[in-house]
């Protein structure tokens, strides 16, 4: 929950986990001085401070205590997979006796492994098979990988301005821009771009993030509606709100496989 004063004005940015935010919050530190930014232990908490979600947020910043409050939501698949790409790295030799089972199960379906750090030890597992270990473990453990994987309708509250990553930081840098009167001229940082283009998954994949996180489409329905001034859209109406064409450009489905 950074809260940043950038000449004069006092903003409150609801930081959902990949979303945008590291760019976003350069861009406050580069116009102004930030707090709560993250930086240090998570051991007052079981997550860091800018990366808590609503049932903490409001209980510490009253709504009447900033001049502007923003949040920034994103494609949840998109989200999920730039997590993959955040936490995976390339695969490598490893100790762990199961890789060279899990790297068969990925080879003979088409997939690539990657090395996924877990409990200690690196697992060489593709996307598939890394987002049903992470949901199960979710479930489990709500805060696992400092709220990386909290839907992302967990960490709303009303009052705040709402955007959307897909839509482009420009809009919300110059949004931030023109409330504190920075004037026309502003540069937009972008930040941890993870490679996530050659990331395949299945369509029962895909259905299973969809399902897992529906209460984020629902509310970005209703989000989206708001702005437009119309009724709320349908889930297949959302995504493609969301994401024009109504799918993931960097993330590639294959028919082929059920999951």
């Amino acid at each position: 929950m950074p809260i940043a004063r950038v000449n004069g004005h006092l903003f409150f940015f609801v930081h959902v986990p990949k979303c945008g935010g590291t760019s976003i919050k350069r861009f406050l530190d580069t116009h102004g001085v930030t707090a709560f930014d993250g930086h240090g232990a998570t051991t007052w908490s079981k997550c860091t401070v800018d990366h808590i979600h609503a049932d903490l947020h409001t209980r510490f910043v009253p709504d009447r205590f900033f001049d502007h409050g923003f949040i920034v939501f994103r494609d949840p698949v998109e989200r999920l997979v730039s997590s993959y790409g955040m936490y995976a790295g390339p695969p490598g030799r490893s100790l762990n006796p199961a890789n060279h089972l899990l790297r068969t199960w990925a080879h003979v379906r088409g997939r690539k492994a990657r090395s996924y750090p877990f409990m200690g030890r690196e697992w060489a597992i593709d996307f598939d098979t890394w987002v049903r270990g992470v949901f199960w473990i979710q479930k489990r453990w709500p805060y696992k990988g400092n709220n990386h994987f909290r839907p992302q309708s967990e960490f709303f509250r009303a009052g705040l301005r709402v955007f959307f990553l897909e839509d482009g930081l420009d809009k919300i840098c110059r949004w931030i821009g023109n409330q504190a009167g920075l004037g026309p001229e502003i540069e937009v940082p972008h930040t941890n771009r993870a490679r996530t283009s050659d990331v395949q998954m299945t369509h029962a994949t895909r259905r299973l993030i969809e399902k897992h996180y529906r209460a984020d489409y629902d509310l970005f329905a209703t989000l989206r509606a708001e702005q437009d001034g119309g009724p709320a859209l349908a889930k297949d109406q959302a995504r493609a709100a969301i994401v024009p064409g109504g799918g993931v450009g960097a993330v590639k489905a294959d028919p082929k496989t059920a999951g």
